[in-house]
């Protein structure tokens, strides 16, 4: 994103949105921290274009057919955020400089659109040493989430020179945040959590623990992402609900 926005081809056009994903694993919690999906998107909303990021809570979606029912509340979302007759694009305004982190349950049908405050749920780094001797259960993803339980994945083994020893990372410890109202336990009861982000991470006076104030969204941004979320859901017949914290 950052070098198709300084390439010369890019620098006359104009960009009314940028979606990045739909990934396949989440970006829930902490997760957003090192996210590619995630850093995508704040790299448009750094320019002040507009951005969402989007992840599939399912490690074993691999045909397009797994992605079709989040992409479904994805599009619904984005035509009410962008309507035919524009007559949002004065609130639109709001949404730049900000990152709308989408995350979809691994299973649908879901319960609809949950306004969700960013969680401290994280799944630990697990690094392990890759031998010829090691199981091949599957290749693709290193690691597979299902519910509180983890599965090791190991990709076939390449051929290494002497001297020369192979890691991957595996699944380590699970730590939810199942605090309600969190994207974690929005995504775990079935909702498609939407999360407003800021782009900076400093801890003020003001502020305590993981609650930054750069992660507390203004009025404006919770009342132009609420008004689009009811109209989604309305069109797709769905529910609608929000954190008590925002």
């Amino acid at each position: 994103m950052k070098e198709s926005r300084q390439c010369c081809l890019m620098q006359s056009q104009d960009f009314d949105l940028v979606v990045s994903g739909i990934n396949r694993g989440d970006n829930l919690g902490l997760h957003v921290i090192y996210s590619g999906t995630v850093g995508a998107a704040e790299e448009a909303a750094i320019k002040g274009v507009p951005a969402i990021a989007v992840s599939l809570d399912n490690y074993k979606a691999l045909t397009p057919e797994g992605f079709m029912a989040g992409a479904a509340y994805v599009v619904a979302l984005i035509q009410a955020l962008y309507p035919s007759n524009g007559a949002a694009k004065l609130q639109l305004s709001h949404l730049a400089h900000v990152v709308v982190n989408i995350n979809i349950p691994a299973q649908d049908p879901f319960q609809g659109f949950y306004l969700a405050h960013q969680g401290s749920g994280i799944v630990d780094l697990n690094f392990q040493q890759v031998t010829p001797e090691t199981p091949d259960k599957k290749e693709g993803h290193y690691m597979e989430t299902v519910g509180n339980e983890c599965e090791a994945k190991t990709p076939q083994h390449a051929q290494q020179p002497v001297g020369v020893r192979t890691f991957r990372n595996f699944a380590g410890a699970v730590c939810w945040d199942e605090t309600p109202g969190s994207d974690s336990w929005a995504v775990q009861q079935g909702w498609v959590s939407v999360t407003p982000l800021g782009l900076k991470g400093d801890i003020t006076a003001q502020s305590q623990g993981l609650s930054t104030s750069s992660l507390r969204p203004n009025l404006e941004v919770i009342s132009t992402l609420s008004a689009a979320m009811k109209a989604a859901a309305h069109s797709l017949g769905v529910s609608v609900a929000a954190s008590p914290k925002l």
